[in-house]
């Protein structure tokens, strides 16, 4: 979600400057947006990692403040296709997982926690 929404920023600002991308360009926004949404941690509209890919594809990162105007609502859009992706996922292993998990023998478990909270 995150990168997608990073990537499109960068392509909006390149409009706005009538800058036409390259085929290089655009990989490069894509591959840079997709390596720094996954190590980067919970900053409002991804803003620092948006510069990172500006100045990456050379383009000015002054046109930020365009984008933080209408993020507060995107960014509670973006919360909940996450989280209903989350559950989704959970949902989903849940049932490939449920016969496994019963068949686990429930004393033996409730043994071996309490040996662990005794150490």
């Amino acid at each position: 979600g995150t990168a997608l929404y990073e990537a499109v920023a960068v392509i909006f600002i390149a409009q706005l400057h009538n800058v036409k991308l390259t085929l290089l360009e655009l990989l490069t926004i894509s591959v840079t947006t997709t390596v720094a949404s996954i190590g980067s941690g919970s900053v409002p509209a991804g803003l620092d990692t948006i510069v990172i890919v500006l100045t990456t594809v050379g383009l000015p990162a002054k046109d930020l403040s365009l984008l933080l105007t209408v993020d507060w609502l995107l960014d509670r859009i973006r919360t909940s296709v996450n989280v209903l992706g989350d559950g989704f996922g959970a949902g989903i292993i849940h049932h490939l997982t449920k016969d496994s998990l019963v068949e686990a023998d429930t004393d033996e478990l409730i043994r071996q926690i309490r040996e662990d909270i005794r150490e």
